[in-house]
């Protein structure tokens, strides 16, 4: 049994080696960021409007966005395991965004109270009800719950998010409803709409 050329033994086809451990972890890690960047690309708007419903500025929300993603690319460089580790993603990213924002670095997070001088919640409905502006006049827990709320996340997500029970959460999205409710109620009031 002789190797003929281009060819294994017996003219066969080449032999095969089964690949080294770096070029696995090369495959892997080339898989992860195409899939980070799928990520990004899919979540980086609704990452900013989110951090925005929370009370930033559009510069600051894109900002607390980029470095949100920054983070999760480190991570996933540093240990691929911790980044599979992390559970929802979406609410991954959006914890370390706001965490960033508040300079929390993405522990629970704070948010600030939203000045609202010489405006009444009512007035900002009437602004072609911009969901943003709307909720920048709610109480930082509740604005955090309709933020997480508006962007898909249940009851079960919001208090994994915020760090309190299900309950809490679930209280906190019915008393923004009802605050939202009211104010609507009381815009429409003003425009003599029934």
């Amino acid at each position: 049994m002789d190797n003929q050329p281009g060819g294994g033994p017996s003219g066969g086809p080449p032999s095969q080696t089964p690949p080294c451990r770096l070029q696995v972890v090369d495959i892997r890690m080339k898989a992860a960021h195409a899939a980070f960047v799928a990520f990004a690309e899919e979540q980086r708007l609704e990452l900013v409007r989110f951090v925005m419903r929370c009370g930033a500025s559009l510069a600051e929300a894109e900002s607390a966005a980029r470095e949100a993603f920054a983070e999760g690319w480190r991570l996933i460089s540093r240990d691929l395991r911790e980044w599979r580790k992390v559970g929802d993603e979406r609410l991954w990213i959006r914890k370390v965004a706001l965490g960033v924002w508040t300079g929390t670095g993405g522990m629970r997070p704070l948010l600030p109270e939203v000045a609202t001088v010489g405006v009444e919640l009512a007035d900002l409905a009437g602004q072609a009800l911009d969901t943003t502006i709307v909720l920048a006049a709610l109480p930082p827990g509740q604005r955090l719950a309709m933020a997480l709320h508006r962007d898909g996340f249940g009851p079960a997500e919001v208090a994994a998010f915020m760090e309190v029970p299900e309950p809490e959460a679930a209280r906190l999205l019915g008393d923004a409803r009802a605050t939202l409710r009211v104010s609507l109620a009381a815009y429409r009031t003003t425009q003599g709409e029934p």
